[in-house]
């Protein structure tokens, strides 16, 4: 199929290649070469017909001395791009050399549209001014610049003018040839103003032109800077004929230096509010300086104005003087842009002593180099670190003295330890320092040692359930065991994570210890055997009491009588102390085990009152509640019962006549805390501390009260021993005598058992 059908249908689409007023040729590829395949009415036309006898030839032979079109073809194909090039050139088709524009576009199925124009008018445009050779000509049309050439006549006629101008401009050459006016259209209307003035006085008083003002590209309306500098050429007359000038474009100077001004206006804001003094010195003078800088000294931005590197000097203090002007100096012959940071003191105009850090960098200010210069105030962190210096010579010299071991360990390292700690295991003190402390677990007892260890373990994988208190046997450097009591607590030590360690010698401790324990044995047995001797006179005492009161109480006389009551109340008194003394004991050794089942507390808190009640009428006394429906958990009845009675009673026995007594329930956590209140004696801080102790009773003769009160002293001991046995707690509170108390229990919320 002949490769020009592509255009014969539609009708159309051949008429309107044919109304293309330039000469256009269609290329199609042919394995590595290309073939002439159509071409347009304009082709025709300019080569009077005798393209038609190349058509369908290879571009090989066509282009034979210009490989540079097949090429050109070939790259446009393959990359699918257009391509624009400018040559003088003598077609095959055409008897004359022409300098042509030509133009590759690509079409689908591979195509390549070739279409060009002649430009050989503006070329001889062009050539009109460079008389010196082609050298020069391509030397200016590659410059970075445009170069031009006007007459001063009336129509400003342009003699010359660079291609360059017409990529800025979108305007050809021609064009401004055709319209001499174009110039003036293309600045921007803001400048015009500016350029016809500026050239008006230029050329009146026969001088240079310079002026700087905007144009507006054709198509894209991209607005561009340029700096339009001339100089006049003069006829025979004197009279300036024309001008030969070049156009700079400045645009990006002009962006930069807008920027520049926007950083440095930034800069100014945030170096004025910011926390850090602020210095730009450049060849000696203080060219900038915040308030902050300012405050340093103590000055007011107008007394700096003229400000050198010799006056700012002044103001360092004569001990640091020296060595800061020594790095002035140094900093500014070296090259590096950045150096390291250093200490010195400023003395202000009120004598005033601030601890700065200078940091200084090199910048460019005002296109020259420059040394940024960063002042920290550093005064708090020095007083800080003399405090820490004084602290660290006093804490040596506490440490020293001290009756404890210390030592600091830092990575398994121990960066201190004290004569004490050396000596509770009878070191030298220099075996110990700088030493790895996980080696001196050798001198941990065997006994001991996987407690010790996984202690350390916890320490730095689970700290949360490691213990810091502990006690250990140690064995020292001699073999001597001894029992150690240690401390551990985490500080920061020069910067980082470390151990305090401190260990006590607590051996005597220990040995006394195990003699209070065999001497509380000896007192727990004692007690134990002479409860169970006590047992059997008291039956009998108590069994011939009650046969004289029953047998013979009509025989016996009224004091006969009267004493046998009293040997019945002795005896009934003893039978109670003998049982305190019993369960006590039973407590003391962990013998009783408690036979809890479900029951509500409440129900036992109304039925101890109830039993009571009748005492606190006698006395005159109020018992107010304030208890929940119902309290439900699992406890032994009887033995909550006995804390209970005993707590009341003694709210009872204690409270005046007439006094008020408060019972009160409520909900805490997963406990029931029962509060008993009273308005009684109270207790004082020394009563305080005989609470809850064995034999801890309380003396109340004196107190004006007409109850009998005798008591073995063991009745708060055995409640906190039960209370605690089911889980729970008591304790008391009261402001002092004759101001009341509460005592507390709480019992834990079981919902099964």
């Amino acid at each position: 199929m002949d490769e020009s059908s592509l255009f014969d249908k539609p009708e159309k689409m051949r008429f309107l290649f044919n109304a293309i007023p330039l000469p256009c040729f269609i290329w199609k590829r042919w394995q590595e070469d290309f073939i002439l395949t159509n071409y347009n009415r304009s082709a025709i036309e300019l080569t009077n017909q005798k393209i038609k006898k190349i058509k369908g030839e290879k571009a090989t032979v066509i282009f034979k001395d210009k490989p540079h079109i097949l090429r050109n073809l070939k790259r446009c194909l393959d990359k699918k791009i257009s391509i624009e090039e400018e040559l003088p050139y003598k077609p095959l088709t055409i008897e004359k050399e022409e300098f042509l524009q030509i133009n590759y576009e690509f079409l689908p199925q591979d195509y390549v549209l070739m279409f060009t124009k002649s430009i050989k008018k503006e070329k001889e445009l062009e050539n009109r001014f460079f008389e010196v050779g082609g050298k020069y000509r391509s030397l200016i049309q590659n410059l970075p610049l445009a170069v031009y050439s006007v007459y001063t006549d009336v129509n400003g006629t342009i003699e010359f003018m660079s291609k360059k101008f017409e990529k800025w401009t979108g305007y050809s050459l021609q064009e401004f040839c055709d319209d001499p006016r174009l110039m003036f259209k293309i600045v921007h209307p803001e400048d015009r103003r500016r350029f016809v003035d500026d050239y008006l006085k230029a050329f009146k008083n026969k001088e240079n032109y310079n002026s700087e003002f905007r144009i507006i590209h054709k198509k894209t309306r991209e607005t561009r800077h340029i700096l339009d500098h001339a100089i006049p050429v003069f006829n025979q007359n004197g009279e300036i004929s024309k001008y030969i000038g070049m156009v700079i474009d400045v645009t990006e100077k002009k962006y930069i230096k807008k920027r520049l001004e926007e950083s440095e206006e930034k800069f100014r804001k945030v170096a004025e509010q910011s926390s850090l003094g602020i210095q730009i010195v450049q060849d000696g003078e203080l060219k900038f300086i915040n308030k902050k800088a300012l405050e340093f000294g103590g000055l007011k931005e107008t007394q700096v104005e003229h400000f050198d590197i010799g006056t700012l000097s002044e103001f360092i203090h004569p001990d640091d003087r020296d060595k800061v002007m020594g790095q002035y100096t140094k900093r500014t012959a070296n090259d590096s842009k950045e150096f390291e940071p250093y200490e010195f003191r400023i003395v202000n105009n009120e004598g005033e002593v601030f601890w700065v850090e200078s940091q200084t960098k090199k910048i460019l200010y005002d296109e020259k180099e420059a040394n940024l210069i960063i002042l920290i105030d550093i005064t708090d962190r020095k007083l800080m670190e003399q405090d820490l210096e004084e602290t660290a010579i006093l804490f040596k010299s506490l440490a020293e003295q001290s009756s404890t071991g210390i030592q600091i360990v830092q990575d398994n390292t121990i960066k201190y330890v004290n004569q004490k700690w050396a000596d509770i295991f009878e070191f030298d003190l220099k075996d110990l320092m700088d030493k790895r402390a996980s080696d001196f677990q050798k001198y941990i007892h065997p006994d001991d040692l996987e407690y010790v260890k996984k202690q350390m373990l916890l320490r730095k994988t689970n700290p949360k359930k490691a213990r810091n208190h502990y006690e250990f046997r140690g064995v020292t450097s001699i073999g001597e065991v001894k029992w150690i009591d240690i401390f551990y607590k985490d500080i920061t030590y020069k910067g980082r994570d470390a151990s305090f360690v401190t260990i006590v010698d607590i051996t005597d401790k220990k040995n006394i210890q195990k003699e209070l324990e065999k001497v509380n044995k000896l007192k727990s047995d004692f007690l134990r055997r002479i409860t169970h001797e006590l047992k059997t006179p008291l039956i009998s005492i108590k069994g011939y009491a009650d046969f004289l009161l029953e047998v013979y109480q009509d025989e016996l006389s009224y004091d006969i009588l009267k004493i046998a009551h009293n040997i019945k109340e002795g005896t009934k008194r003893l039978e109670d102390l003998v049982r305190e003394l019993i369960e006590a004991s039973k407590l003391e050794s962990g013998k009783i085990k408690l036979n809890q089942e479900k029951e509500d507390l409440v129900f036992l808190i109304k039925y101890t009152i109830k039993e009571l009640k009748p005492l606190a009428e006698k006395r005159g006394q109020k018992i107010q509640l304030d208890l929940h429906n119902k309290l439900e958990t699992y406890f032994e009845k009887e033995k909550i019962y006995e804390v209970l009675n005993n707590l009341i009673s003694n709210a009872i026995k204690y409270t005046p006549e007439n006094g008020e007594i408060c019972i009160k329930s409520e909900k805490k956590d997963d406990y029931y805390i029962i509060s008993i209140n009273d308005t009684g004696v109270g207790f004082t801080e020394a009563e305080k501390k005989l609470l809850f102790t064995q034999f801890g009773k309380i003396e109340r003769y004196g107190q004006g009260l007409d109850l009998e009160i005798n008591g073995s002293g063991l009745g708060l001991y055995i409640s906190k021993e039960l209370i605690e046995l089911h889980g729970g707690k008591i304790w008391m509170e009261s402001q002092g005598r004759n101001q009341g108390s509460t005592f507390y229990i709480s019992i834990p919320i079981k919902k099964s058992y």
